[in-house]
């Protein structure tokens, strides 16, 4: 029950974040021309004052997303929810892994204990991961961190969503 719960909170999450009002970011290239992003390709150029201001995409960079993923990823697609909260999701070039980012309410990181999630020492002020997501909070702020490679990684936690989410803690 508390398993099937858990998984419940976590696709709420989810939907949430893919609800309410989108913006989509891509980079093209052309011969001549370069249209860039409102979210770098790499954020690691990004000041960290940006994540400040609510940017998911500052959080994780795409060059640390491809490592996560042992795959090349895909430039960021943004978005924003219908509460002003940003995501930012990296797939790899089959879409069949991604890694998730996005700021979340931290009452919705606080509920992750009480729901089943198991607490990660080292991350932020606190961290509990849960059905896939490490739910991350931080000098008021909260974050999700999720490392989707297989249907398993919703079973357990992968090494490399622990090291996504201290460099997301450490932005936040």
């Amino acid at each position: 029950m508390k398993r099937t719960l858990a998984f419940a909170v976590a696709a709420l999450v989810l939907l949430a974040a893919c609800s309410g009002k989108t913006t989509t970011t891509t980079t093209t290239t052309t011969d001549t021309t370069t249209v860039a992003s409102a979210a770098p390709a790499d954020a690691s150029a990004a000041p960290a004052a940006a994540a400040a201001t609510g940017d998911a995409c500052t959080l994780v960079t795409q060059v640390e997303a491809s490592t996560a993923m042992d795959a090349s990823a895909a430039a960021p697609i943004a978005k924003t929810d219908h509460d002003g909260y940003t995501s930012c999701r990296y797939y790899d070039p089959t879409k069949t892994k991604n890694v998730f980012v996005q700021f979340v309410d931290p009452k919705i990181a606080d509920q992750m204990g009480p729901m089943g999630g198991k607490p990660v020492a080292g991350i932020g002020d606190t961290a509990t991961w849960l059905a896939g997501s490490i739910f991350v909070t931080k000098g008021g702020k909260a974050a999700q961190i999720g490392l989707y490679l297989s249907p398993n990684s919703l079973k357990s936690m992968d090494p490399a969503e622990s090291t996504l989410a201290k460099t997301a803690a450490g932005r936040m």
